[in-house]
């Protein structure tokens, strides 16, 4: 769900978290690498 969807009200016990547009350009690039072979990150990986 993005923040221009229309949706039906929340229920109570659900809160709806939007970024404010000043940090959407600030956290759009990753901010580190980003991995996509899966042999090779658990490789990386000590324990569960």
């Amino acid at each position: 769900m993005t923040r221009d969807d229309e949706h039906d009200p929340e229920p109570a016990d659900e809160q709806l978290l939007v970024l404010p547009d000043e940090l959407r350009r600030e956290l759009k690039e990753p901010m580190g690498p980003i991995e996509t072979d899966a042999d090779r990150l658990l490789e990386a990986v000590d324990g569960p």
